[in-house]
């Protein structure tokens, strides 16, 4: 990959939107190009000054009525024109590609997972697990205040085989996320969190480019572990964490 490449595919890679394959590419040559590491770590600037500082602002009710209104009406007479269109070749043909075109889009579970695993692999790629590198929660849990809107429970769980090993920012589902590293052996844990308006919800076990995750909601927050770990060992961690942050 050449630095023109490179640069038209900085955007979706900070993003972690890129496939893998395609990702790593990036990651490569960016370990080797000055100029173009240099213009990633510039747009990584500018988005957390834009997070920082950007106001938002209420979509005004009246505003969100009429955008509902024209969706609404716009709908209805695109589903009428289809309809007396299709009308007379409808077949069984027709119905089973409808079909086949449903079932490929991908879920919004599948969406959240594939951005998971980008971001997890991202990190062991750039050699850039941490931004806070410290098993004392008390120096990584500090590490945060003033750079997400909320506060991530930080644990260290070396008793139980997982030491905390740091944290660092990531920005998932269109959100700021914490990242907290835990490491099994040589195996990497990835523990994402991020604000949800849910409250709770049970573990969930997922699996994807040979990766375990499992993700869940508690107090408002949304968490996702991921690793090469086992689905055993990783629902073991899994586990010690939720009754680690309920006993904090």
């Amino acid at each position: 990959m050449n630095c023109d490449e490179c640069k038209n595919w900085l955007h979706p890679y900070m993003d972690n939107e890129l496939e893998t394959p395609l990702a790593l590419q990036v990651s490569t040559h960016i370990k080797t190009c000055e100029a173009c590491h240099a213009q990633l770590e510039n747009l990584q600037q500018l988005r957390r000054l834009i997070q920082k500082n950007a106001t938002s602002h209420t979509v005004p009710k009246l505003l969100k009525n009429k955008i509902a209104d024209k969706i609404t009406l716009n709908t209805k007479s695109t589903s009428i024109f289809r309809w007396q269109w299709l009308a007379p070749a409808t077949s069984s043909i027709t119905l089973a590609a409808s079909v086949l075109f449903f079932l490929s889009v991908p879920s919004q579970q599948d969406l959240s997972v594939n951005e998971v695993v980008s971001s997890h692999v991202r990190s062991l790629m750039d050699n850039h697990l941490t931004d806070v590198t410290s098993t004392d929660k008390h120096t990584v849990k500090p590490w945060f205040t003033g750079k997400l809107d909320f506060s991530p429970p930080v644990v260290d769980f070396a008793a139980e085989g997982f030491p905390l090993i740091g944290g660092r920012l990531e920005y998932l589902h269109h959100k700021n996320t914490a990242a907290l590293v835990y490491k099994s052996n040589k195996h990497v844990i990835n523990v994402f969190i991020a604000p949800t308006e849910k409250n709770n919800s049970s573990p969930k076990v997922s699996k994807q480019q040979g990766y375990n995750i499992v993700s869940w909601q508690k107090d408002h927050l949304a968490f996702d572990t991921i690793s090469d770990l086992n689905e055993r060992e990783l629902k073991t961690f899994s586990q010690i964490l939720i009754a680690g942050n309920s006993e904090r």
